[in-house]
């Protein structure tokens, strides 16, 4: 897939950079759309920042596409949430809910946030780190302050770099 750079586990981070291999097929600047097999996928056109009550999708290797989640807040916050047996603050997280439709579970975490603009491209918003005991509430990392500590920029088939699209990477 590419080269790992750098991995960040803080209490305000948890990602990790890839230096991508275009030459690897799966490596797109894509989002999967569907259930956790879906084999759909929507270009990522660029990111966003959303607003309060705004809504957001989620895809996740667990619990697979999951949209209409309203942001809950705007201003990152620090949640405590279990992992690997122990309680954890986490900060730099925003919050968004959906009742009645869980939006994230075990394996989802690492998996993309983000806007639809329309039926084939989407504005990545972040990345999820957890959620609730219920799964309705997701947590998420912004994008903007992930790319901003690692120094880079998001870099799609709609910027100045068209090369990294005319590889060959395999679109569904």
């Amino acid at each position: 897939m590419g080269n790992l750079i750098d991995v960040r586990y803080t209490p305000t981070q948890d990602s990790a950079l890839l230096e991508g291999n275009v030459t690897y097929k799966y490596f797109t600047e894509n989002v999967f759309s569907g259930g956790p097999k879906t084999t759909k996928q929507l270009s990522v056109r660029g990111q966003s920042t959303p607003a309060k009550g705004d809504r957001v999708c989620t895809s996740g290797a667990t619990t697979g596409e999951v949209c209409s989640a309203a942001l809950q807040n705007t201003v990152p916050k620090c949640v405590k949430m279990l992992v690997d047996e122990k309680v954890v603050e986490r900060c730099g997280l925003i919050e968004a809910y959906r009742p009645g439709k869980r939006l994230v579970d075990a394996g989802d975490s690492g998996g993309p946030v983000y806007q639809k603009k329309d039926a084939n491209t989407v504005n990545a918003v972040g990345i999820i780190i957890g959620g609730n005991d219920d799964g309705q509430t997701v947590y998420y990392e912004p994008i903007a302050a992930v790319l901003q500590s690692y120094g880079v920029t998001l870099a799609t088939c709609w910027d100045t770099v068209p090369n990294i699209c005319e590889q060959g990477i395999e679109n569904h």
